[in-house]
């Protein structure tokens, strides 16, 4: 048993926080790609402000609880916040 946890904290680990990070550069390129690419001009009247105020707001959802689930959300938050803290 000890061989395997030792095999996932180790190699298996590694693996796939490789492929994690070779997924989301994947991500990023593509995105860069369409922004600055397919896009062109449209960005330089893109509501910038606008844009940053609303991914804050849904970075912390405070005001985007539904009444009646806020236990649930904030349970749900807090787990997040301990999955991140915690590795």
């Amino acid at each position: 048993m000890e061989a395997w946890i030792d095999f996932a904290k180790g190699p298996l680990f590694a693996v796939t926080f490789l492929i994690m990070v070779l997924g989301l550069t994947r991500l990023l390129i593509i995105q860069v790609y369409n922004l600055i690419i397919s896009k062109g001009g449209r960005l330089k009247n893109a509501p910038w402000k606008s844009i940053l105020k609303d991914a804050v707001t849904w970075f912390f959802p405070i005001k985007h609880l539904i009444k009646g689930t806020v236990i649930f959300s904030a349970f749900s938050f807090l787990f997040h916040i301990g999955v991140i803290i915690v590795p």
